[in-house]
């Protein structure tokens, strides 16, 4: 009976929630205009900080750092954050324009940007992995040192660079990456020399001489 008596009644509910919806509707067309105008000046305060945000990072970012990686990964994690707070904000505002019933804003400053962190992202983590290996490599006590260990570390990195796109690895900083790795493959045969079984006293003390360095010959 209960069933019965709501198909009964399920036309006039209908009729009646349609009607609540279009006086409801109504109602809100001057709130609508009020958070229409709000959600403009929001998308145009956001466009205008987006383009300083843009510039900054073209400028002064991690792409911006010369031969001074270290710097561009710090920067990494500053600009990683600051970016996932405007993604984050452009998100908000593409809902309050879809609520709205307005045109979607395209931001070319923001994809561009997102295009060269992604980059950026490729370069660095094989910065990352490279310093983190060196770091290893540099706790090894001289006599246990083998020198094919840190060439064929070095190579396998220098072949991960190589595998990124040709539009990554020719950035800036992909080339400093490079040039900084070869440098340090190129320097491992002086390993092989210091570790010849001829060297004496003596050469180690000129070897200190020579570079301003001391350190403990045993």
């Amino acid at each position: 009976p209960e069933e019965r008596e709501q198909q009964a009644n399920i036309r006039k509910f209908w009729d009646d929630l349609v009607w609540e919806s279009k006086e409801t509707d109504a109602r809100l067309i001057t709130v609508k205009k009020k958070f229409t105008e709000i959600t403009n000046s929001q998308i145009k305060d956001f466009g205008s900080g987006l383009r300083e945000f843009a510039e900054r990072f073209k400028e002064s970012g991690p792409g911006a750092v010369g031969g001074d990686l270290e710097k561009g990964l710090e920067l990494m994690k500053l600009y990683r954050e600051e970016l996932a707070k405007i993604e984050a904000e452009r998100q908000d505002l593409g809902a309050a324009e879809k609520l709205f019933d307005l045109d979607i804003t395209v931001y070319p400053e923001l994809h561009s940007v997102q295009k060269d962190m992604k980059a950026f992202e490729l370069i660095y983590a094989i910065y990352e992995e490279q310093k983190k290996s060196r770091e290893i490599w540099a706790e090894t006590l001289w006599k246990d040192l083998n020198v094919s260990v840190l060439t064929d570390g070095i190579e396998g990195l220098l072949k991960s660079l190589r595998k990124l796109p040709r539009d990554v690895k020719n950035i800036p900083v992909g080339r400093v990456l490079d040039e900084k790795m070869r440098e340090f493959r190129d320097a491992l045969p002086l390993f092989m020399d210091l570790k010849h079984e001829a060297l004496r006293e003596r050469h180690w003390k000129q070897l200190m001489e020579q570079t301003g360095q001391k350190f403990d010959i045993n």
